[in-house]
């Protein structure tokens, strides 16, 4: 059994299911229009962290996952795994991604037309990785809102 909410936490907890859904997407248009930038300044934003942070929320959700059905319904934990490995896939989409940006970026002997290669293959799987999270994170979400 869940025990009732007081009332500030309510308010709080409906906040935030609220906002978070409209800023998640902001910060992910934001992120992937900052990519076409940073690369050229060499300043990059998402490198390895993004790996272990996707990783992290992957491990949140397998975990949460296998909490008894006494306190989250057994279809909302399917649910919440299938997220967990969503979560997961994004996190080795990140991976890939990290790659091919430090591989555009070091000094080879690759010639310079194939940088633009690169940076379309580091864009690519950056994207998809950002839309996993993104799809997983908003529908962990509508979990939690579900349980409240």
């Amino acid at each position: 059994m869940t025990t009732p909410l007081i009332p500030l936490r309510k308010f709080l907890r409906g906040s935030a299911f609220i906002l978070l859904p409209s800023f998640l997407i902001l910060i992910l248009i934001s992120v992937l229009v900052s990519q076409f930038t940073e690369l050229g300044t060499r300043n990059e934003i998402l490198s390895l962290s993004s790996f272990i942070t996707l990783l992290s929320f992957s491990a949140l959700a397998f975990n949460w996952c296998r909490i008894s059905p006494t306190l989250t319904p057994e279809p909302l934990l399917a649910q919440v795994y299938q997220c967990g490995v969503d979560l997961f896939l994004a996190s080795l989409l990140a991976l890939i991604a990290t790659f091919f940006a430090w591989f555009q970026l070091t000094p080879s002997s690759l010639p310079p037309a194939t940088q633009p290669i690169l940076f379309a293959i580091h864009w690519i799987f950056l994207t998809l990785s950002l839309l996993f999270f993104l799809v997983s994170i908003l529908q962990l979400l509508r979990v939690a809102k579900q349980i409240d």
